[in-house]
């Protein structure tokens, strides 16, 4: 189960502040008051510094010194989260496409939609006909 903390950090919140173009003030009365999806913004925050250190590492004075594995080490320290889902969220495989079931609305996979018309697999077996054994 990820542990994803309520609030944002200090700065988390400048830096989305830039991303997003949106007063610092103004994301920190939401923050306080829980209002946002922190685990979207972190993402997206990110995201947007992965992108920063590709452009770092990008200048010739900087060429052959760094390189991605450095720039994750970073990031894996900066968020303190696992190697592996930094890497989901800044190769953008975080934004899977969300389905959900078209009878009793719980969320399935992309896979199961596709398979099975865009029904869970409760709701599936339910739409199978039913056969007499005589």
């Amino acid at each position: 189960m990820k542990r994803v903390e309520s609030i944002l950090r200090e700065k988390d919140i400048v830096k989305a502040s830039a991303v997003f173009n949106v007063p610092v003030e103004t994301l920190m009365q939401m923050n306080e008051q829980a209002l946002l999806n922190v685990e979207r913004i972190r993402a997206i925050v990110m995201r947007q510094d992965f992108l920063n250190y590709k452009k770092f590492i990008r200048k010739p004075e900087n060429k052959g010194k760094f390189g991605e594995p450095e720039i994750l080490a970073a990031l894996v320290k900066e968020y303190r989260m696992p190697l592996a889902e930094v890497k989901d969220i800044v190769n953008k495989n975080h934004k899977k496409r969300m389905c959900f079931c078209r009878w009793c609305c719980t969320r399935i996979t992309p896979a199961q939609a596709e398979k099975t018309g865009g029904l869970c697999p409760d709701c599936a077996s339910d739409a199978l006909p039913k056969y007499d054994l005589i």
